[in-house]
């Protein structure tokens, strides 16, 4: 289990902008990425 602190949240796009969604909750199941993106957007919440 994790202790919450402040992370990095990491938005996904596809190539016509749309949000694909977070890898943050992927990560915890997986630690891998399912399928290639062309962009990451980090921002700090």
């Amino acid at each position: 289990m994790f202790e919450v602190q402040k992370i990095p949240h990491i938005i996904i796009f596809d190539s016509e902008g749309r949000q694909l969604g977070t890898i943050i909750e992927n990560l915890k199941q997986e630690n891998t990425l399912e399928k290639e993106i062309p962009a990451i957007i980090i921002t700090c919440i």
